[in-house]
Order: C-alpha cells, then structure tokens, then sequence
C-alpha cells in the first residue's frame, strides 16, 4: 500500500501559505485591471500576465473571472469598512465628530485607490445578480454601520411617519452617489467637499430621526 503523498515546504515557505500568496497577487491583479480598463474587458489570460502566474494557479484559487471580481470587491470593501469603523470609534462621543471621522477615513481611501474605488463603486453592479446581491448585502452593512456611528444620541426608533431602513438607505445612497460623480468627475473636488456635504445630510437625516425641526 503507497503512503499518500504530503506537500513539502518548498524553499521553507508552506504550500498552503504558496496558495495564499499566489492568491493575493491575483487580487492585486483584479484591482489593478478591473478598476483600470474595466470587468468586461479583462480576460483570465491578461490577469495571469498581470500576476506573473500561469491560469493553473488562477483556477487553483478562482472559478472565473466573476468569482474574483468578487473577492477583489469584498477585499476592498473590507479594508475601507475597517478603516471607517475605527476612525469613528478613535474620534470620540460626539456624533457629529464621529460622523465627520468616518466620512473622511471613507473619501480618503477611495482618493488613494482610484482603480479600487472604481471596482466598489462602478464595476461590480449589473455583472451578475450574486453580484448585485453582494452589492446589495454590503449597502446594507454599511447603512447599519453608520446608523450605529451616529449611535445612542438616536431614539430606538426614527419619528414617526418614518422608516429606520429608509432612512438609512436614503442616506448611504446619497454617499454613493456622490462617489460615482466625484469619480467620474476625475475627483476634481478636495476630499473636504465631500466630507462637508456627506456630513450636512448625515446630520440632517438625523435630526428628522428624533424629530427635530429643520
């Protein structure tokens, strides 16, 4: 009976951890190419060329094309969520200095990445409909991460006549899309800007939460 065959370090470096690096030169290649000509122009061959890896290695940690699109968004995505998160827990117990130190940890990494926040923000819809779900999932994690950012100065529930989920989508669909235009605009206008009108319909959206007067 022939013993099964264990993989062996090669050059001291496992080959789980092989895999793992290989797999990251293919997100860097997504981001790279998706965010620079586009999804649908990017084949699997000009993403092993970009990687320097043959398409064995990319099936090896990828279905398609699709399925790294994915990953590279769900990659982006979280970096940003993170950085946004601890900005606002670093930034103290007003609302309005948490709201303003997330949107800006938000723009600044967009503005850093360009090919990143191209993929996040244009390349991932209208692909498939799992990608329009995802799309979809993240818009929703981040509407309930800002909703928490602006924290316990918000009653339990919004005003009435109004809806929590509403509230929360209008408010991150309006981030959105001031990210589309400021990207498609070749993101003329300073960081600043955004974070001063991001922040005025934050900080209004909330008011009508607790019912103020405008």
């Amino acid at each position: 009976m022939t013993a099964e065959r264990v993989p062996r370090p090669y050059r001291g470096i496992a080959p789980d951890q092989r895999v793992e690096t290989r797999r990251a030169r293919f997100i860097e290649a997504g981001t790279a190419l998706f965010g620079g000509q586009g999804y649908h122009a990017t084949t699997v061959r000009a993403l092993c060329a970009e990687a320097k890896l043959t398409e064995r290695y990319f099936y090896e940690s990828f279905a398609n094309t699709e399925d790294l699109l994915v990953q590279v968004y769900r990659d982006i995505a979280g970096r940003g969520r993170v950085g946004y998160r601890q900005a606002a827990e670093r930034a103290g117990n007003t609302m309005e200095a948490r709201v303003t130190a997330a949107l800006d940890s938000y723009f600044r990494f967009l503005n850093a990445d360009p090919l990143a926040a191209r993929v996040i923000l244009i390349e991932i819809e209208g692909v498939s409909e799992e990608c329009d779900r995802i799309y979809r999932h993240e818009l929703q994690d981040i509407a309930g991460t800002f909703a928490a950012i602006l924290g316990p100065e918000l009653p339990v529930a919004p005003a009435a006549g109004l809806s929590a989920d509403l509230l929360s989508f209008a408010m991150i669909g309006g981030i959105y899309q001031l990210a589309k235009e400021w990207l498609f605009s070749g993101r003329e206008r300073p960081v600043e800007a955004l974070v001063a009108n991001s922040q005025a319909m934050i900080l209004a959206v909330a008011r009508a939460w607790k019912g103020e007067q405008p």
